[in-house]
């Protein structure tokens, strides 16, 4: 496999032959060249909500809430994280947890 010019990835392929014939022994002959291109690898969508709403208006200035990031692994990836950065002006309570494929 290569990346062309168009940052696209082709699979070259091709068959030959290999016959011992009369007047060239060992002759051999390859087919033309058949590439093959795989389709690109979805990007997941990464969705984050607060509580499981889109937005939350709290009610006390101390008051708890969860945010949730949901994403999911893309196919090909090679290596894959998650970040999400909490702002200075939050104080971070509780615990981090994550799941793969519904396991912690």
């Amino acid at each position: 496999a290569y990346l062309s010019e168009d940052k696209t990835v082709k699979v070259p392929n091709k068959a030959a032959y290999k016959a011992d014939l009369p007047n060239k022994p060992g002759f051999t002959k390859d087919s033309n060249e058949v590439p093959v291109t795989p389709p690109t690898p979805e990007e997941p969508e990464i969705k984050k909500d607060v509580n499981g709403k889109e937005a939350e208006t709290l009610d006390k200035r101390d008051q708890v809430f969860t945010y949730n990031v949901k994403t999911s692994v893309a196919q090909d990836a090679t290596a894959f994280s998650v970040t999400d950065k909490i702002e200075d002006v939050l104080e971070f309570a509780g615990k981090s947890s994550a799941t793969l494929n519904g396991q912690a």
